[in-house]
């Protein structure tokens, strides 16, 4: 994509396709990531975004629903579906994400200018940070479009965070923000692994069977879902 390759860009995302078919989403992106996007209008987006996020405004709903039930087809009934579930629509609330994701766009807002002077690629990563945390807000009400579409945009975080963090041009409060970070992806890990599927066994301190498991999975299954 930085080399403008488009050949080479359609192929690997074709076979990307071939392994899960929201890798479809990603040809557009071709178009749009490498463009030098206006600061301002980001600025705005996230600024409008976030009132709707605090305020419990949800418009995946509002606007997607009606477009879809014209549409028709495969992809939108599959999408319906999930939009009117309650498993798979519910909305987002504050929480610690919410700050971390504040910080995240702060951070690279103010130093976008910086990243780019350091390599050119990196314009890239900051654009892709920019659709995720704008994905973040605007469909918060659509949790798993969320779970599935956004999180495949949070690859910005090994690039750009590490550089303002430990690279040689990191920003003068870094230690506050390391440790931001590093409370913040304690507490995500914790909270993500807190049922019982994830309980840990191994060898030494004795391991379930398969079915002792498939029982806990149909256990919790049933009475979560």
């Amino acid at each position: 994509m930085y080399r403008k390759k488009i050949t080479y860009f359609l192929f690997y995302n074709t076979i990307a396709i071939g392994f899960h078919s929201s890798a479809i989403l990603f040809f557009p992106l071709y178009f749009l990531l490498n463009r030098d996007i206006n600061k301002r209008l980001i600025g705005s987006l996230f600024v409008i975004g976030n009132l709707l996020f605090i305020c419990h405004i949800g418009i995946v709903k509002l606007v997607l629903l009606p477009v879809l039930t014209f549409m028709g087809g495969v992809y939108s009934m599959m999408l319906i579906n999930y939009l009117d579930s309650d498993l798979f629509s519910q909305p987002y609330g504050l929480s610690f994400g919410f700050v971390e994701r504040i910080v995240t766009f702060f951070l690279l807002y103010k130093y976008a200018s910086r990243l780019e002077q350091k390599s050119c690629i990196n314009r890239l990563f900051i654009n892709t940070a920019y659709m995720y945390l704008l994905l973040m807000v605007y469909c918060s009400d659509f949790s798993i479009f969320i779970d599935r579409v956004a999180a495949m945009f949070r690859y910005f975080y090994w690039i750009l965070i590490p550089l303002l963090l430990f690279g040689k041009e990191r920003i003068s409060y870094h230690k506050v923000l390391i440790s931001f970070y590093l409370l913040f992806s304690i507490s995500r890990t914790i909270a993500l692994t807190d049922t019982i599927l994830y309980d840990y066994d191994n060898i030494l301190t004795g391991m379930r069977t398969f079915y002792d498991r498939k029982n806990t999975w149909e256990h919790f299954y049933i009475n979560n879902y």
